[in-house]
């Protein structure tokens, strides 16, 4: 009796090691499937995007003053840097004309969007560096839309944490012969409007 129980707790021991190893086995298959549709899935996931933002493109174009289609264009615009250099910057839109012609879409969604519009290239100046068009591009339409705009704009830069601050003068004060067309421009306005600290944080990074 005892040899027979022996036996049993034997058996179930070995059946048991035997489930572990195929519960392993399948988890290391599954982890390996998944791992290679990763790389497929993140670039549907790209193309999704930027198929997303020219349709959306497209619509505004076609009709530039209809609010549905300003909503929709604003939503698929990218919200941080990494989304923003995958549109413009990597495997995006080609040439420098197409991508200039997607940031200065923004600008019809102003009557309706100027403080969510701002608050996305506040955001972004924040968060990238001057290093291609796109950027340079999205900094000159900031200033623009910031010299129209300048009471928002001061606004929004001052509830900024002070790194932030900084992020953004810097990047919106840098050029590779000088200061952006504008700044000084801007600078004055902002102290013309008893936006003193704001004015003085920008022309601190000239």
């Amino acid at each position: 009796m005892k040899e027979q129980t022996l036996n049993s707790v034997l058996i179930g021991s070995a059946g048991l090691k035997n489930f572990s190893f195929l519960v392993a086995l399948a988890l290391a298959l599954l982890l390996t499937v998944t791992l290679s549709f990763a790389p497929e899935a993140s670039a549907r996931s790209n193309e999704t995007e930027l198929q997303r933002l020219s349709l959306a493109y497209k619509k505004l174009r076609a009709r530039p003053l209809n609010p549905a289609y300003k909503a929709e264009y604003f939503d698929a615009f990218p919200q941080n840097s990494k989304q923003f250099k995958r549109l413009f910057e990597s495997n995006g839109f080609a040439g420098k004309e197409a991508t200039q012609n997607y940031l200065f879409q923004l600008e019809y969604l102003l009557d309706n969007h100027s403080n969510a519009v701002l608050e996305r290239l506040i955001s972004l100046a924040a968060q990238l560096k001057l290093d291609s068009a796109a950027a340079q591009t999205a900094q000159l339409i900031l200033i623009k839309i910031a010299l129209n705009y300048s009471k928002q704009f001061a606004a929004q830069f001052s509830s900024l944490a002070s790194g932030k601050q900084k992020a953004v003068a810097h990047f919106m004060t840098e050029g590779k012969k000088g200061p952006p067309s504008g700044v000084s421009s801007l600078v004055a306005l902002l102290r013309r409007t008893n936006h003193t600290a704001v004015a003085n944080r920008l022309e601190a990074a000239l």
